[in-house]
């Protein structure tokens, strides 16, 4: 199951989502280096430390495969800042969702 964390600008989403990456160990995805870099800074303001340092969009293959390949570097779940701009840079131009997603 996909947990959606919605709502809107200054609504919480992205410091529910760091809280949410801490607990699972999951690697956080934003859709640009800088985004990435400015969750990294908040996660640090809340004392909050990371398994995995957040990284972009671009990166995506890259961990995927990482992540297959045991005893390399490990990764078991991913978590998507943005998801909208994220799929944009991954060049998804259609989709189709169940709508069982869990609202958060």
């Amino acid at each position: 199951m996909i947990n959606i964390i919605e709502g809107g600008r200054q609504s919480g989403r992205t410091t529910r989502l760091i809280q949410l990456a801490h607990k699972n160990d999951a690697q956080l995805i934003s859709p640009t280096w800088q985004m990435a870099s400015t969750i990294a800074r908040r996660a640090a303001q809340m004392n909050i430390t990371l398994k995995h340092k957040p990284t972009h969009i671009g990166r995506w293959p890259e961990l995927l495969g990482r992540s297959q390949e045991l005893g390399l570097y490990r990764i078991n779940s991913f978590m998507l800042d943005e998801l909208e701009m994220c799929l944009e840079g991954m060049r998804v131009i259609a989709a189709v969702s169940r709508r069982e997603a869990d609202e958060i």
